[in-house]
């Protein structure tokens, strides 16, 4: 019998506690070869202490505020972005670079979203969901990575 592989994913979403065990569920019932434990957080300073040992990162990436937790708003100040979701990429890459990232992205009707999904990817994440999302989209999203 082999052994298990664990995959350890954080995310990082004001909506966390409604997805995270949901989450969790949806991807332990599918996986094959390995167990996925997830840990959640709500604020990108909380998201900092929690890194060390992480394989998969879902941020949220909140387009439409530059940041959503009063904690944040001077959050990686030596980051030049000027969204914190943004600013939190570049720390994972820079900081964590074997950390896959997939930004969940809080995008209500926008002008130009081929654009700026382009520029997500272009920053470094490893992928993007657009919420609201299927939890099934994010599900092989994150095996996808894994």
């Amino acid at each position: 019998m082999s052994e298990e592989r664990e995959i350890k994913v954080l995310m990082l979403d004001k909506q966390a506690d409604k997805v995270g065990d949901l989450l969790a569920e949806f991807l332990n019932m599918s996986a094959k070869e390995c167990v996925y434990t997830l840990r959640c957080c709500y604020s990108y300073g909380d998201g900092l202490s929690m890194l060390d040992g992480v394989d998969i990162a879902l941020v949220e990436l909140d387009l439409t505020k530059e940041y959503f937790s009063h904690g944040d708003k001077d959050f990686l100040p030596e980051i030049n972005e000027e969204n914190a979701g943004y600013r939190f990429l570049t720390h994972l890459k820079k900081g964590y670079p074997d950390i896959k990232v997939v930004m969940l992205v809080d995008y209500p009707a926008c002008e130009d979203t081929p654009s700026e999904m382009s520029e997500i990817l272009n920053k470094g994440a490893d992928g993007y969901i657009v919420k609201p999302f299927v939890i099934s989209k994010l599900v092989e999203e994150i095996q996808r990575l894994s």
